[in-house]
């Protein structure tokens, strides 16, 4: 569905991206994790099209991004405040917008919309961040594009809004649809995105399959300092610590996979995962 290749982006003198690569599949809805600054929302520009790199490529359902093509752009929902107009009331915004999606679904939006008592008479500047990320979700879903791009979804939903978000991306996901989550909060996607994609310094660090990350690593729990000869990272908690490892052997099973431990494996120990994953699964 999304093809990155060779993709060289630089911002203000800054090299964001250096030969970067990546594909997309239908089906999936992949986590995009990285620290503030890592190129989480610039890469989701560039597949979007809101942003031309400077050389290299990007193909979204077979077109070229940086052409723009209308029948690709009603396909690609991307989330993201930064361009929106906070003048205009949710409704106005329902009513100027909606239109530009063939497939968009009035009853689904205002099914979402009621659940989380959106205020569609106040202007979006009135609204607080966590209201106006509620809107642009409910949104993106009703408009049934192929491509749904969410920058920092969670930011500023409190938790049972969490909770309805993910219920609502793990029942939007089929077969032709494929949608990207980029976050630094991790915690807030767990059990939700498979693929996991982890950016660092402008850098694919980690690419692969919560199936072939449980196959790879052993996630456990100890109350003493951890010892096995294998240990990535560990952290304290209330129990005593939780930790990840390489998996020793195909009978080593431990705990489902935690992405905030892997995260911060692959950020401290990115060699070493690098090493047990492949360069396949990472740019």
């Amino acid at each position: 569905m999304v093809t990155l290749q060779n993709i060289n982006f630089t911002y203000r003198h800054h090299a964001v991206f250096n030969a970067l690569n990546l594909q997309l599949q239908a089906g999936c809805i992949y986590g995009l994790l990285g620290k503030n600054g890592a190129g989480k929302s610039t890469l989701l520009n560039l597949i979007s099209g809101s942003i031309f790199p400077q050389s290299g490529t990007v193909q979204v359902l077979q077109q070229d991004a940086t052409e723009r093509k209308k029948e690709t752009l009603q396909e690609i929902f991307l989330l993201n405040e930064d361009n929106l107009d906070y003048s205009i009331t949710a409704r106005e915004y329902l009513k100027f917008y909606a239109g530009f999606y063939p497939r968009f679904d009035l009853a689904k939006f205002y099914n979402i919309a009621d659940e989380w008592q959106i205020r569609y008479q106040d202007k979006l500047a009135n609204l607080s961040h966590g209201e106006r990320k509620k809107f642009l979700i409910a949104f993106a879903l009703a408009s049934n594009c192929r491509l749904i791009l969410l920058d920092e979804p969670t930011n500023g939903l409190d938790i049972p809004a969490k909770s309805t978000f993910r219920s609502l991306i793990a029942n939007a996901i089929n077969e032709e649809t494929c949608i990207v989550i980029s976050s630094h909060q991790v915690r807030d996607l767990e059990g939700l995105i498979d693929p996991v994609i982890i950016l660092e310094n402008g850098k694919i660090i980690l690419n692969a399959s919560i199936e072939q990350i449980e196959d790879k690593l052993y996630f456990g729990l100890t109350q003493t300092t951890p010892n096995h000869p294998q240990l990535l990272y560990s952290m304290p908690i209330p129990a005593g610590f939780a930790y990840v490892a390489a998996r020793q052997a195909d009978t080593e099973y431990g705990a489902k996979a935690d992405l905030e431990l892997l995260f911060n494996a692959t950020i401290s120990q990115t060699q070493a995962i690098n090493q047990l994953f492949g360069a396949q699964h990472a740019n």
